[in-house]
Order: C-alpha cells, then structure tokens, then sequence
C-alpha cells in the first residue's frame, strides 16, 4: 500500500519546478522469503513528500511500479520474518528509480543485493566500492576514539591527532569523488554527490564553477534547479551584500527586526538547542559578546528549534547564558529567517556592519575574536 507523507525534506528553501513524470519498475528475488517478510520502498517525490510503498515477498520474489519525477534515489529496507534483520540492525539498500526497469537480486538480505538494469545504478554501485576503503577507515577511526574516550573515562573526549588523521581520510575521499563528476558530467549522480566534495556551509566560490561542469541536462533537472537557485542564494547573502532583513519574535513574544540594530556592529547567529556544535561554540560566543558589548557589538541568535520545543529553546538560553536579543518562529528548518539566507548547516553566522551590509560569515572561536578586535580596537 502506497503512503504519502507531506514533509520538508531539505534543509534550504527553493521554488518547485514542474517535471515530467517516467513510469518505474523495480522487481526482484531475496532468496525464498516469504510472509510475514515484507520489502519497504521509499522514496521522495517532486513535491518534496516522502512516498512509501510495501510487498510482501512470494518464494523472495516482489514488485514495485510508480512514476517519478526522473531520476530519484530510493531505499529498499527489508523486514525478515521476525522484524528487522537477525541482528536488530536495517536491511537497507539504495536504488535509483528511472525509466529503466531495476532488478535486485539476493541469496539473505538485500543490503547484500545486486542491482541490474539501469545504467544510474551500475554507476552508483561503482562510486559506493570506490569509497568503501574510506567509509571502513572512518569506522576504525571512530572505534579507536571510543576505545579512547571510554580509557579516560569521559564520552566527550577525543584522541590526540584524531581530527588531522580524519581530515587526510575525508580529503582523499572527496578527492575520488570530486574525480567521478569530472568524469561524468552528464550523469545525474553527479550532481547529487557534489555536495559531498563542498565546504559547510556552502561556498558560492567553491560551488558554482563546479556546479557548471555538469552538462546542461542535468542542471535542467528539477534538482539542477534548486541548486542553482542556491547559488543565487548565495549571491544574494555574500560579503558585501546588504544583509536581508527579517522578523521574528523574541523570547517574551515581541517581534524584532535585525534591521533594528541599525548602527552597531551584529553577528546574526543561526543556532538551535539540539545542535550539538551549536552548544559547543556557545562559551566562545559570550565570551566575545562580553568582551566587546561596550564597543558597538552585540549579537541577534536566531534558533532552528522545532515546534513545540520553546521551553528547549528558553532553557538552552539560560543554560548557556546568551544575554543578547534571541529570536525564534520555532519552524525548525523551516525557518524563515533561516531561508532567506541559505542556511542549511549550523552553526551559521554572518557579521553585519552598522551600515546593515554583511562583512563577514563562519566566524567561530578565536576567528571571531580576531575580526572584531580589528574592528572595534
């Protein structure tokens, strides 16, 4: 039975763009299931709702047809007779849904499958064994931080060189990545794995030449589209540019503006009681806020908290002790002032001067301290 979930899936805003529909057919055999086994299909659709669709499995064999607004990534997860796998783990596997019939084929589990039939899947399954060097170096990387955080007794700490030993793996990782788009422009994959060789947040530098080494056709897609809206995005909220203005109201419920704050130097700062690095960078924040609150600076926090998760938000503050103005419309995501500029990461933060134009952005820890202390000396 096919279920349509109404969800915003994207961590950015961008318009919706028509485009036509291709019938699917994705079939295939896992071993000799049968019921109470069943084969979950999910996907996204055009209008950005999460569609899911079940079978159950005869002798391992099942089917699923649609249409999709060409190509789009699908995941197949498997429930065994008792549920999920043996070991309580997922049997997920990702599929590429397009006007090629699909096929997956395997003897157990189908995050073990093969998949034939399509040349976008032929292409993804040949990135993934590529990777999979760097994904297993990932995994013992984190098992040895665990081994070390659990020897001195504290979750939170981590190895000495841990995050240059990291950055080498990631590096070369992107670096295949990276190489696969320079190969295949035209492939659709290769623009949903651009964003993996990206600095977070986004770059207009580091994204839009890439952005056109795709062939047109692919930046024609409804995808292509969204991100070049990113990238004009992007233009808009650069250093230079005259920062959006917004409202939202604040802890007691009165609306603010950031144009308000007209004549001082402000950091916009994107942040939310759930975000772990969020939290992190606080003390580094009221630090600087301290530091410089006398001298024409102060701070405007703008939180992503969810729905119904004020008395979060009110309690990180005080927690935290984030004595500037603090605002919110509790849309998570969905933020509006967090969609006017782009946000899709944070922390996020962008440096506006008196004039209201934004002259800086990212500024974390002693970066932060740097740049205010040669403005404001």
């Amino acid at each position: 039975m096919r279920k349509l979930i109404a969800v915003a899936v994207l961590l950015y805003s961008a318009p919706q763009y028509m485009q036509a529909q291709v019938p699917f057919q994705l079939t295939g055999k896992i071993g000799t299931l049968n019921a109470p086994a069943k084969i979950v299909l999910s996907y996204v659709d055009s209008s950005e709702n999460i569609i899911t669709d079940s079978a159950i499995l005869r002798n391992g064999r099942f089917e699923f047809s649609g249409h999709v607004a060409y190509p789009t990534r699908a995941s197949l997860e498997l429930y065994h007779q008792g549920g999920r796998s043996a070991n309580g783990q997922p049997d997920i596997l990702t599929v590429y849904l397009d006007s090629e019939p699909v096929k997956v084929t395997s003897k157990d589990s189908v995050k073990n499958a093969i998949v034939k039939g399509s040349g976008l899947n032929g292409k993804y399954t040949g990135l993934q064994a590529a990777l999979k060097p760097f994904n297993k170096q990932f995994a013992a990387l984190s098992e040895a931080n665990a081994r070390y955080a659990a020897e001195k007794s504290d979750k939170e700490a981590v190895m000495p060189g841990m995050k240059e030993r990291w950055a080498a793996v990631a590096n070369k990782k992107k670096a295949v990545v990276r190489q696969f788009i320079a190969d295949n422009p035209g492939s659709y994959l290769s623009l949903e794995m651009l964003p993996m060789v990206l600095s977070v947040p986004y770059k207009l530098e580091e994204l839009e030449p890439l952005f056109y080494t795709l062939a047109p056709a692919v930046r024609n897609t409804a995808a292509g589209k969204k991100m070049a809206g990113q990238i004009i995005k992007l233009k808009t909220i650069g250093v230079g540019s005259l920062a959006p203005d917004f409202e939202q109201n604040d802890t007691s419920g009165v609306p603010v503006k950031l144009s308000s704050f007209r004549g001082k130097y402000v950091l916009v700062d994107f942040w939310a009681s759930w975000c772990h690095p969020c939290r992190a960078d606080n003390p580094y924040l009221v630090k600087s806020f301290n530091k410089y609150k006398d001298r024409n600076f102060t701070v405007l926090g703008v939180s992503l908290d969810r729905p119904n998760d004020r008395e979060k938000w009110l309690k990180a503050i005080h927690d935290d002790g984030l004595a500037w103005t603090n605002v919110s419309d509790l849309a998570f995501w969905k933020n509006a002032a967090a969609k006017l500029y782009g946000v899709h990461a944070i922390p996020q933060n962008y440096l506006v001067d008196p004039s209201g134009k934004i002259i800086a952005q990212d500024l974390h820890g002693e970066e932060l301290d740097k740049k205010l202390n040669e403005l404001l000396r």
